[in-house]
């Protein structure tokens, strides 16, 4: 099938998602990474994705441009990509600033090439050309260890305690659930009980899915009753499980703008419940005793929606 586009022009900013998607969706023999001085650590790690994934593809030199001068930005882009021209190209003008943005795009349109938005929120990619809009859902699939790659985490398996400690056979069943999802195709990637590593932080992942690019993260609570005796259980469960929450929060923030967040306990709580509705305020969806039954269909099911409008 012959290719829609040959080269790539891409802004770089602090997500890699936008960026990545497009080369997911549509293949390029060419890329051309226009980034900051502050994101030249994000630009080698989408490359190093991108040459694993890709063999054949080709990484031209990065172009560096000042984030908000619109005189420099206009000459730099100008001068290095006039070599470009009569190319299949395809500008993506999400990321970076506004200012990258809209100098990007009007080179796309001076040069009468198209140009894209990336929408994690909507699911879509726009198209534009000639005043032409045009969009695409995305449906482009990255595995977990890629998309944590791309965001710069190295990936360890964890050691685990005996089966039933910890609740590692919630997260044990909780994982078979998603991988009868992912073999019906509802579910891209998943992976369990591991690691996250970036510098001298190390995170514990329970479970971790993607589904059209989009990328979840799962922690699995088997709570257990009070162990001082002198909280009531029920004070006692309640403030575990905030606390777990709170961890899952901290731990979702650092994943990227648009990572879900899951909390799938044994413990049970009502949909009205003031720990399940401030949890949800924060992006993380509850799943209690009365759901496990089919939490992996749930799960699979809030991968596939859009972020709803704020």
């Amino acid at each position: 099938m012959e290719r829609m586009f040959d080269t790539i022009i891409s802004l770089v900013g602090g997500q890699p998602s936008p960026v990545l998607i497009p080369y997911y969706t549509y293949g390029f023999k060419k890329v051309v990474m226009i980034r900051t001085r502050t994101t030249q650590d994000e630009t080698e790690q989408i490359k190093n994705i991108l040459r694993k994934r890709f063999k054949d593809i080709s990484i031209e030199d990065d172009i560096e441009v000042h984030p908000y001068d619109f005189n420099e930005i206009k000459d730099v882009l100008t001068t290095n990509l006039s070599k470009y021209k009569g190319e299949k190209i395809l500008c993506n003008i999400t990321g970076a600033t506004k200012n990258m943005s809209f100098q990007l795009k009007e080179w796309a349109d001076k040069n009468n090439v198209h140009s894209c938005y990336v929408s994690s929120e909507e699911g879509v990619i726009y198209l534009f050309k000639n005043n032409e809009i045009k969009k695409e859902e995305i449906s482009a699939k990255i595995t977990v260890d890629e998309y944590l790659k791309a965001h710069g985490y190295r990936v360890e398996v964890r050691e685990k305690g005996k089966r039933g400690e910890g609740g590692y056979w919630l997260e044990d069943e909780v994982f078979k659930k998603i991988l009868k999802e992912k073999l019906k195709g509802k579910i891209d990637d998943c992976k369990k009980s591991f690691h996250i590593i970036r510098g001298n932080t190390v995170n514990e992942i329970d479970v971790a899915v993607t589904k059209n690019f989009r990328f979840g993260i799962i922690s699995c609570k088997a709570i257990s009753g009070p162990t001082d005796g002198k909280q009531s259980e029920e004070k006692h469960k309640n403030r575990r499980v905030r606390l777990f929450i709170d961890e899952l929060i901290a731990r979702g923030s650092s994943l990227g703008r648009y990572t879900r967040m899951f909390f799938v306990t044994t413990y049970k709580l009502s949909d009205q419940s003031p720990i399940v509705k401030k949890a949800l305020l924060n992006g993380v969806i509850v799943y209690s005793s009365k759901d496990l039954v089919n939490v992996g269909k749930l799960i699979a099911q809030k991968m596939r929606e859009n972020i709803p409008a704020t």
